[in-house]
C-alpha cells in the first residue's frame, strides 16, 4: 500500500530551488533512509512529509488522498505522522512532564496519559529517568526521551532527522534497535535522514538518495562522504576512513584535492574476485557477507569490509559465485566507477 506519492514536487526559497522531485513513491510498513550530503534537501523533504512545510508546487498524496495543505486538514494528518528533530527541544521540567505535554494538548485523559508515558519510556529504556529533570540528560538520553515523547502519541508514521548523529555509540545501538523493533512489532512506517550509508544498510529496507535537491539513480546505493587527495604519483585517492582508501579516475569528472565530497559506487560494477585469479592493481577489498536478498529479480549482497558495501548481480552470477552469508570474499571496485557527486559543506 502506498504511504506517500509525490508528483512534480518543488520547493523554492526565494529564487533558489532546494527540492525538485518529479516522482517518488514510499510504501507503507517499511523503513526508508533519506541519504545525502549536508544541503542535499533531506530535511526539507522530511518537513514536507511531516506536513510542517508547504511545497512551492506539485502534489503530495498521503495514503492515496491528495494533501491540500489546509490547516484544519493538516492537524488531522499530524496526528498520524510525527517527527523527531535532530536537535530536540525538551522542557526543563521532568521527563514525565515532557511526555505529558503533547498528550494534554490532544485531550488525553490523565489515567491514559500515565499509562502511555510509562509504556513509551519502557520502549526506549528510560523509565528510571521519569522524574529526572530533562536538563540533566545526556545527548543520547535526550534523543531517546524525544522518541518516547512522540511514541506516546501513538503515531503510525515516524520521521527522524539524523536520529543517531549526536549520540554516543551505546545510545546509537539502542536507537537503531528501537526503530527496528517499532517497525517489526508495531508495523510502524519509519523514514529517517542520514549521510551515513552504513546506517542505511543496517537499518533501512529502502534508500532514497538526494543530491542538490534531486533524486539520485536508485542503483547508486553505495554513497559515502570521502576526502580527496593525491598520492606521490599524482593519482587521485579518496579516503572513506583512516583505514580505507580507494583510487579513483579523474576522467569525465572535475576533482579537487583536500576536499570533502560525496562519492557513489554503482553496486552493479563491484566485482567478486576468486582467490586463484590475478588481482587488479588497486581497490581490492576483503570482507564478510552480511546479507543476501532478492531484489527486483536480481540478487542484492551486503558486504562488511570496514564499511558496508552493496553489490548487485544476476541470479545466474549468484549461483556461479556460491557465496553464503558469513563467508569471507574478495571484491574489486574499478576506479572509474567511483563517481564524485557534490562537495560537502
Amino acid at each position: 500500500m502506498s504511504l506517500y506519492a509525490i508528483n512534480a514536487l518543488k520547493k523554492r526559497y526565494e529564487t533558489r530551488v532546494v527540492l525538485d522531485i518529479p516522482q517518488l513513491s514510499i510504501e507503507e510498513g517499511s523503513i526508508y533512509a533519506l541519504l545525502g550530503a549536508n544541503g542535499a534537501g533531506k530535511t526539507t523533504l522530511l518537513n514536507l512529509l511531516a506536513f510542517m512545510d508547504v511545497p512551492t508546487s506539485g502534489e503530495i498524496y498521503f495514503r492515496s488522498s491528495l494533501v491540500r495543505f489546509i490547516e484544519k486538514e493538516l492537524r488531522v494528518l499530524r496526528r498520524q505522522v510525527v517527527m523527531v528533530d535532530q536537535h530536540p527541544i525538551l522542557f526543563t521540567k521532568s521527563v514525565f512532564k515532557n511526555l505529558e505535554f503533547g498528550l494534554k494538548i490532544r485531550g488525553i485523559a490523565k489515567s491514559e496519559r500515565a499509562y502511555r508515558i510509562e509504556e513509551a519510556l519502557d520502549l526506549v529504556g528510560m523509565r528510571q529517568f521519569m522524574d529526572t529533570p530533562a536538563v540533566n540528560l545526556s545527548g543520547g538520553e535526550s534523543q531517546r526521551v524525544a522518541l518516547a515523547r512522540v511514541l506516546a502519541l501513538k503515531p503510525s508514521v515516524l520521521l527522524c532527522d539524523e536520529p543517531t548523529s549526536n549520540v554516543d555509540a551505546v545510545n546509537q545501538t539502542i536507537i537503531i534497535d528501537l526503530l527496528k523493533q517499532l517497525n517489526k512489532t508495531k508495523r510502524m512506517s519509519i523514514i529517517f535522514t542520514s549521510h551515513n550509508s552504513n546506517l542505511a544498510s543496517n537499518l533501512a529496507h529502502h534508500t532514497i538518495q538526494l543530491d542538490q535537491g534531486q533524486l539520485i539513480d536508485a542503483r547508486k546505493e553505495n554513497l559515502f562522504p570521502v576526502f580527496l587527495r593525491r598520492d606521490s604519483n599524482g593519482r587521485f585517492l579518496c579516503s572513506l576512513h583512516t583505514d580505507l582508501t580507494l583510487a579513483l579516475s579523474c576522467e569525465n569528472q572535475k576533482l579537487t584535492v583536500y576536499k570533502r565530497v560525496l562519492a557513489s559506487i554503482n553496486p552493479w560494477f563491484i566485482v567478486l574476485i576468486s582467490y586463484d585469479e590475478k588481482l587488479p592493481e588497486c581497490n581490492v577489498l576483503r570482507g564478510v557477507i552480511r546479507k543476501i536478498e532478492l531484489e527486483n529479480e536480481n540478487i542484492h549482497v551486503v558486504v562488511e569490509a570496514g564499511l558496508f558495501f552493496s553489490l548487485l548481480m544476476t541470479k545466474k552470477k549468484y549461483m556461479e559465485s556460491k557465496i553464503l552469508v558469513g563467508k569471507e570474499i574478495m571484491f574489486h571496485i574499478p576506479p572509474d566507477k567511483i563517481k564524485v557527486l557534490t562537495v560537502r559543506q
